[in-house]
């Protein structure tokens, strides 16, 4: 069931009237949201729900049994447990497949071989993040920083509440699970800014991302093009994913928001970025702050020395990359990150300070030739578009291309540009009545305009 389905629509119409007429009683509404989570992800496996339903028990008896534990040693081997579980559960969907395929190009040098096939494993959708999400609740429980949560229904709510369930952001049980316990209202403003996140949501889905997918595709469907024509396509890769990914969050926000939650944002105006650690902590922020939290800082942060500090950075973005998939081109994607986020540590080190646009236009070349790794196909489409189509001339189509491309830009960069000059992510609220509607009715019409019946699937659903 996708945000941008007429089906959806249908389903969250259905959910509101049933919410506020129980009102009065958020334990009833918070049962309310458990069935509602359970049917949204249901539609799409069954069996996947009723592994999402074991992994959340578990850790919710696993927080409970930390909890009430005196001995420090009973507490890690029960943390122990949870990571086992959940991190098991996580590496057979994701890289049961990319270990087979390891195994058979070990094997082949051999001659021997391994069938693929009884590898391939479907990917439950949005394991990444519920996964993750429950985690971070056993692992703070377990620092001591929230008590357990000892009504399973609130627990469940918390992990599994449909806006934000399948593509984050992914939410800390000290921000988001105290709100399932408190009544929850909505006020005039607070439904101006649903409008606004929801109608901006969409378009950035509906309008921007989903026009620019086939520009992407048309282009890496080939690696015949010369590397400019690469280049070209990773322009509308990178916005598509980001109008992709933060649309949905904008969605989930304005959701959570109506129903009385706030749910963090989380995209800040990434593309805005004048050096490689601002972009992480404005881009898909909920997993750059869970990395930071439970794996960069445990591993000693910048604490110690640099070469530490270094290595710290390039184990997170490792990491980062493996968590995207089981993909060498996503181990790739992770490695340079790494690699740059090393290069500006060192920088900061030597004060020499860059003009803000020539650091802004550096850190966006980094970025975009890091999507350029992150949306090919393959290592062997990778070193063809890099080194083997040097004397390769452009496609016929290229003008009427990057014509397209400049259409479905041009309103995202104007309203972002008024977005970081105000330092304000809902400015439109605050508009007078007259320009704010005609604003409203322009994205309005743009995403009734697009909007199919079948809606296209988010990119970070695989993820």
């Amino acid at each position: 069931m996708l945000f941008n389905s007429n089906e959806f629509l249908i389903f969250v119409c259905v959910v509101s009237i049933l919410y506020f007429l129980l009102a009065r009683d958020v334990r009833f509404q918070n049962v309310l949201i458990v069935i509602a989570s359970f049917v949204f992800y249901g539609s799409w496996s069954l069996p996947f729900l009723l592994l999402m339903i074991f992994t959340g028990t578990v850790d919710y008896v696993f927080g409970r049994l930390i909890h009430s534990s005196r001995n420090k040693f009973q507490k890690k081997t029960i943390l122990i447990g949870s990571l086992f579980v959940n991190l098991g559960i996580l590496g057979y969907f994701k890289y049961g497949g990319f270990g087979a395929e390891i195994l058979q190009d070990l094997f082949s040098v051999f001659h021997g071989e391994i069938q693929r096939s009884v590898w391939t494993v479907m990917l439950p959708v949005g394991i990444s993040f519920y996964t993750f999400q429950s985690i971070s609740y056993v692992i703070d429980v377990y620092r001591g920083h929230i008590s357990a949560e000892r009504n399973w229904v609130t627990f469940m709510a918390f992990l599994t509440f449909f806006p934000q369930l399948v593509a984050g952001p992914i939410e800390r049980a000290g921000h988001l699970l105290p709100q399932f316990k408190e009544q929850r209202s909505i006020t005039a403003s607070d439904i101006d800014q649903v409008t606004w996140l929801l109608l901006w949501g969409f378009f950035k889905k509906v309008v921007i991302a989903d026009n620019l997918a086939p520009y992407s595709d048309l282009v890496f469907s080939k690696d015949t093009y010369p590397l400019t024509t690469y280049l070209f396509g990773t322009l509308a890769f990178g916005i598509q994913i980001y109008c992709d990914f933060s649309g949905y969050s904008d969605i989930a926000r304005g959701l959570g928001k109506f129903f009385g939650f706030d749910i963090m944002f989380n995209f800040r105006l990434p593309y805005a970025a004048t050096n490689l650690r601002d972009f992480w902590t404005r881009w898909h922020s909920s997993l750059s702050g869970w990395f930071r939290d439970y794996l960069y800082i445990p591993l000693g942060g910048n604490r110690r020395t640099l070469a530490i500090t270094c290595r710290n950075l390039f184990i997170v973005m490792l990491v980062a990359g493996l968590w995207h998939g089981a993909n060498w081109t996503f181990v790739i994607w992770g490695v340079w990150h790494g690699a740059a986020l090393i290069v500006c540590v060192l920088w900061r080190k030597s004060e020499v300070h860059l003009p803000s646009i020539l650091a802004w236009s550096l850190t966006m070349a980094v970025v975009f030739v890091g999507w350029l790794f992150f949306r090919a196909t393959s290592l062997q489409q990778l070193y063809a578009m890099l080194f083997e189509n040097r004397d390769a001339l452009h496609p016929l189509w290229i003008r009427d291309y990057l014509r397209g491309l400049l259409i479905f830009i041009a309103p995202l960069a104007a309203i972002e540009t008024i977005q970081l000059i105000r330092h304000d992510l809902t400015w439109p609220t605050l508009l007078p009545f007259v320009p704010k509607s005609i604003l409203y009715g322009f994205i309005f019409a743009a995403v009734l305009l697009y909007w199919e019946n079948e809606g296209t699937s988010f990119i970070y659903f695989q993820f």
